[in-house]
């Protein structure tokens, strides 16, 4: 009889602990009875000599130190797999008083933290691990959600504009010479571009006289490295606004390549000046006679 009473008790315990399985103290017992339950734990270990003056000798040793490398991975895996599905980490956040501790913890370079032949390592690591990896449309939306908003300081526009190496130099301007890279990155850069005072004003000449071209400024038709101000497809017309910057020697050059680009795809090109817009029917009359 004692046996049977001892087997049905053991099951019983095993059965509540699946159930229990995952829940924390204040999910089982509610907040107040497991606060009194720490409190205990608390006061029952309290001058514990096993706890007073002992160091770890685990502490500061990574997995791979203290088990090697096969028995950590081992480990990890584990860990990741256990907690797969886990509630209790569902919706959890970090404190501010955490959120500071860690901010500490990750400030710095890594050169800073590691030297720089440990922080060269770590990052050729890195580069591996993260090499083909393409984000989730999930992922892309939250990235550009955080971004909304923040604006990069002058230091870093310096370091993002100028390349690193004389070798990063070379790569540039070897993509640089191939077409579809090159207008993929104008219309990168050009595609949150607001429209200039002088263009609306174009804008709205066009649209009272009904003449048939579109604002394309903001990068939606680039022509080999180009973007004009406007464009009309049927017939092959361009407009381009011309300011004080296209009057010295580097704008010189550059606008009689502009030109060709255009010409070249059998394209003409009316210019427009901005002291022009003094008078509005002086520009009507321009563009009147260029459609002809």
């Amino acid at each position: 009889m004692k046996n049977k009473f001892k087997k049905l008790a053991s099951e019983r315990i095993i059965n509540f602990n699946k159930k229990q399985k995952g829940k924390t103290w204040e999910e089982r017992f509610g907040e107040e009875k497991a606060k009194e339950m720490k409190i205990k734990i608390g006061l029952a270990h309290k001058g514990n000599k096993y706890c007073l003056g002992k160091e770890s000798s685990k502490k500061g040793k990574s997995w791979e130190q203290i088990y090697g490398k096969k028995e950590a991975r081992m480990k990890k895996e584990k860990l990741s797999s256990s907690q797969l599905g886990n509630k209790n980490f569902l919706g959890h956040k970090h404190s501010d008083e955490t959120k500071k501790l860690i901010g500490k913890k990750n400030e710095g370079t890594f050169e800073e933290k590691y030297g720089e032949e440990k922080a060269n390592k770590m990052k050729i690591k890195m580069s591996k691990i993260h090499k083909g990896m393409l984000h989730t449309e999930e992922s892309k939306e939250k990235i550009s959600l955080s971004h909304i908003g923040k604006k990069h300081s002058e230091e870093t526009k310096e370091k993002l504009r100028c390349p690193k190496s004389e070798e990063h130099k070379k790569n540039m301007r070897k993509t640089w010479k191939i077409e579809e890279i090159r207008n993929s990155r104008v219309k990168a850069t050009l595609k949150n571009r607001k429209i200039y005072p002088n263009e609306q004003r174009l804008l709205n000449i066009i649209r009272k006289n009904n003449f048939p071209f579109n604002y394309v400024g903001n990068g939606k038709a680039v022509f080999n490295g180009y973007c004009p101000d406007f464009l009309s497809k049927n017939p092959k017309h361009i407009i381009e606004l011309f300011g004080g910057r296209h009057f010295d020697k580097k704008g010189k050059i550059r606008d009689k390549k502009r030109m060709k680009a255009y010409t070249s795809l059998g394209y003409k090109v009316l210019i427009i000046q901005n002291w022009e817009f003094r008078n509005e029917d002086r520009i009507v009359n321009k563009i009147k006679n260029f459609i002809k």
